[in-house]
């Protein structure tokens, strides 16, 4: 049985932690003895992180509370808890500026149940994208009758990954680490400048190797973007916070890889030869609607 841990990645925002927590607690759960893991970096603040991890009651399996004594930063704490997978079978990372859906734990264990095996997928994201977060354009995947699609497009607000998908980029990652170029035509010209995040590596790292994501439509968690080490705005970037999913689904609609509708890393629709537009086949056709690409096979 698939029983992912849950990861919840704390620093130095207690009331964000308490928020995550709480949303955690307040899910549904079909499955028992479920491992959460408070992995707390080392702050100014991590006394009032740790109280607040210590005094959250969880009723669905075991709590450990993991603390650095030394500064991690984000990249080295993030890489640190994917490894998690390797004793669990799979994790499910939140970071402290996220709430969760009811739902999420389920919708997770279903869509590694579909997909796990599948070498052309690289993870599970429980966030949903409601805007393009470089032109912040509003998007709109194209509907259809499953409740996922693919995107190539990485996420740092909610993401799970089994074993062999954490393995397969801990591999990449080791033999490229702090060996990327200063900017990778294959992603968002944004994304070479996130020179701290560790989400530049997962990015480079789907680019390279043309994997995908499982998106849901609709989203199973949302970021209040806090103040913090990567968000210098007193005020919370609001366009990314989404609508959560609300209720337990009787069951999930993960249709066949084949199926799904997808899109790259800019946002932008991705088409097989089912599709043919002015007598192209759509694997021919490269979409530039956002005019964000500077290498035509991106």
């Amino acid at each position: 049985m698939i029983r992912p841990a849950i990861v919840a990645v704390g620093y130095n925002r207690s009331f964000g932690m308490k928020r995550l927590l709480d949303s955690i607690g307040a899910a549904k759960y079909q499955e028992s003895d479920i491992t959460l893991i408070i992995s707390i970096d080392e702050s100014n603040e991590s006394d009032e992180v740790e109280i607040v991890a210590k005094n959250f009651n969880w009723n669905h399996g075991s709590k450990i509370i993991r603390r650095f004594p030394e500064r991690q930063g984000l990249r080295k704490h993030i890489i640190l808890c994917g490894n998690y997978s390797e004793t669990y079978g799979s994790v499910i990372i939140l970071e402290d500026d996220l709430v969760v859906s009811e739902d999420f734990y389920s919708y997770v264990c279903g869509a590694h149940e579909t997909y796990g095996n599948d070498k052309r997928i690289c993870g599970i994201s429980l966030y949903s994208y409601s805007h393009n977060v470089f032109t912040h354009y509003i998007f709109c995947p194209v509907p259809s009758v499953n409740d996922v699609f693919l995107g190539d497009m990485v996420v740092t607000w909610g993401q799970s990954w089994n074993y062999r998908q954490w393995k397969n980029f801990k591999e990449w990652y080791l033999k490229n680490e702090d060996k990327l170029p200063i900017v990778n035509p294959n992603i968002p010209r944004d994304i070479s400048g996130w020179t701290r995040s560790w989400g530049r590596y997962y990015a480079s790292f789907i680019a390279e190797n043309h994997v995908s994501y499982i998106y849901p439509y609709r989203s199973r968690t949302t970021c209040f973007s806090d103040f913090g080490v990567h968000n210098k705005t007193l005020n919370p970037l609001t366009f990314v916070q989404v609508p959560i999913m609300q209720g337990m689904p009787i069951e999930y609609r993960f249709g066949q890889y084949e199926e799904l509708v997808r899109y790259d890393s800019f946002f932008e629709r991705v088409l097989d030869d089912r599709y043919i537009i002015s007598n192209i086949p759509g694997s021919k056709i490269c979409f530039d609607i956002n005019n964000m690409k500077t290498n035509s096979g991106g």
